[in-house]
């Protein structure tokens, strides 16, 4: 069973944009790998001083709250930011 994708492909360089339809020029595998680890480091840090964070139901629920609304922030944020510097 395949992903549908070129398996043959290489992968983009870390600095490079992912190239996956939908991503935004800035989101570079390096951004992406970034936003995994912060994701991890947030989720043990935050659970050390509250233990209920540490569970197979919010765990998972953090990661992928941080791997789609992070990116959508900041893409927001560079929006706005160009269109007051474009005024």
């Amino acid at each position: 069973m395949t992903s549908g994708a070129d398996d043959g492909a290489p992968l983009p360089g870390l600095g490079e944009p992912t190239g996956r339809p939908g991503d935004p020029a800035w989101y570079t595998r390096r951004f992406e790998l970034a936003l995994y680890v912060l994701a991890g480091a947030t989720y043990i840090g935050f659970g050390v001083f509250h233990k209920w964070l540490l569970n197979w139901v919010v765990g998972p629920i953090w990661l992928v709250t941080w791997i789609w609304a992070v990116p959508i922030v900041i893409d927001r944020v560079r929006r706005r930011t160009e269109a007051g510097a474009g005024t």
